[in-house]
């Protein structure tokens, strides 16, 4: 819920000690319905204390993406290019209409560049980078299903992604019904999906080597999502499933997580561990940012071919690069499929 302190639109650094003192003094509800806000509010309480502490020479704001976002994409962009050197998201994005994507402010991010990052590509290109990954099809917009596709039709769960970024968890058996309504107005992405907290795991990034080589629950499985990404320099965490005895990636998120105070407190470790916060390490994560996206972008144009241009002919070039950067990220032209190895098209599967 927003708090008087973001009323205005952000917690400038001088108000920053009020705020953090304001956060430490909450009681945990016995409310269980308020648990999540308590949660929030220790985690956000926890992120702060971190930045300001990893970057004690740069001022830290605490900003309301929607009142960046009621600017307009060309004066946000001249305000992030003024005002701030590193930008560092909260995750997961909930919404691309709750989101700032930076492209072309010349800022840093540890977060979504652009559309794209945060669209169902990025899923599918980590699965195909690595050769594992959960069951999925990307279906395109406008098509009718009488069936759930084969390779997601014997699960007992499924997680539904529209092009907007917005999931819904739905037990198989009720799925149909859903998925052609969202499939009237949007691409949707449909996965397996097991909702128990047994068979999902957060790994926070960097992965430590050691925990690697100790072969601690899912840590491989994440680290090899992120050296596939070439994200050597950004921190965030990954969302691995639990599938027939092993830990396959299902999703991947740059920035720093508010629903949970302990993995946060994961990720600022990580981070603070690897040195993250240098200029160096700004600089360098802002060009593996935008060499991920130009390779997202390529890889989308495989399955996307016939006239979708805009996205990705610029990066950090100026307006108009900007401008194309901010386009919706191109719809999938064939249905695909992703068998838990390989990605391809849907007919090539079945034959």
């Amino acid at each position: 819920r927003p708090t008087p302190f973001l009323q205005a639109g952000k917690i400038p650094a001088e108000s920053l000690d009020s705020f953090l003192s304001a956060c430490a003094a909450i009681v945990r509800p016995t409310e269980p319905d308020l648990l999540e806000y308590f949660q929030h509010a220790i985690a956000l309480w926890h992120a702060a204390l971190f930045l300001r502490a990893a970057c004690p020479s740069r001022p830290l704001d605490i900003v309301r993406t929607e009142s960046l976002r009621e600017l307009g994409h060309p004066t946000m962009l001249r305000v992030l290019r003024r005002s701030y050197g590193l930008l560092v998201s909260m995750a997961p994005i909930i919404s691309h209409a709750e989101t700032v994507f930076s492209a072309g402010s010349g800022v840093p991010h540890c977060g979504p560049a652009a559309p794209i990052c945060v669209s169902p590509w990025l899923r599918l290109f980590a699965y195909a980078a690595v050769g594992a990954g959960a069951n999925s099809a990307l279906l395109r917009r406008g098509v009718r299903v009488r069936s759930l596709p084969p390779v997601v039709a014997e699960e007992e769960w499924l997680l539904l992604t529209d092009w907007s970024g917005e999931s819904n968890t739905i037990a198989t058996s009720a799925a149909l019904l859903s998925l052609n309504e969202l499939l009237l107005h949007s691409p949707v992405l449909v996965q397996a999906y097991r909702p128990q907290p047994a068979h999902l795991l957060h790994v926070p990034f960097p992965v430590a080597a050691a925990d690697v080589d100790a072969d601690l629950p899912g840590c491989a499985s994440a680290a090899a999502v992120v050296a596939a990404l070439g994200l050597r320099r950004a921190f965030g965490f990954v969302l691995l499933l639990r599938r027939e005895g092993i830990w396959v990636p299902l999703d991947i998120h740059l920035g720093l997580p508010l629903f949970d105070a302990g993995l946060c407190k994961h990720v600022c470790a990580a981070a603070e561990r690897e040195g993250l916060f240098s200029d160096a390490s700004a600089r360098q994560m802002a060009d593996e940012t935008g060499q991920l996206f130009h390779r997202l972008v390529a890889f989308a144009a495989r399955h996307a071919p016939q006239g979708q241009d805009g996205v990705g002919s610029g990066w950090q070039d100026g307006a108009a690069g900007a401008a194309a950067a901010a386009q919706p990220p191109p719809m999938p032209t064939r249905d695909l499929v992703f068998d838990g190895r390989a990605l391809s098209a849907m007919d090539e599967a079945a034959a």
